[in-house]
């Protein structure tokens, strides 16, 4: 028994480092529609895959790039991944840079809930980097 306790821990940690690693971009991921990537990317999330999850984003922010609603909201769910994996001037860097594309653009079709949701979180990244006004 005590021979196979290194090999179950070996084992442990493999898995644990196996799931800290997002995967791959869905082979099949030229033929989805946003709502379908932003599921999926959702889905990493779900999961506390964040890289994955900002992969997604990412990509469907390119892909869809016409799409002011997509591209939107797919800006703030990365800021959001940024926050999330701990980056926080990406994070705040992005947001506030989202933020001033409301403000330069009104009534351009940008959800307004996805401002909300920016606003919070920049006074989140602002309490916790210690940048609170």
């Amino acid at each position: 028994m005590k021979k196979l306790l290194p090999v179950f821990a070996l084992i442990t940690v493999l898995l644990v480092l196996a799931s800290c690693t997002s995967a791959p971009l869905p082979p099949d991921i030229d033929t989805m529609d946003a709502s379908v990537i932003i599921q999926r990317a959702q889905e990493r999330a779900d999961k506390n895959d964040w890289k994955g999850a900002e992969q997604l984003y990412a990509y469907c922010q390119n892909k869809f790039a016409d799409d002011i609603y997509v591209v939107t909201v797919c800006k703030y769910e990365v800021a959001f991944c940024a926050y999330k994996m701990g980056q926080y001037d990406k994070a705040r860097n992005l947001i506030t840079a989202l933020i001033a594309d409301y403000e330069s653009n009104p009534g351009s079709g940008m959800p307004p809930h996805i401002l909300k949701l920016a606003k919070l979180l920049l006074e989140t990244l602002d309490k916790k980097t210690g940048k609170a006004k």
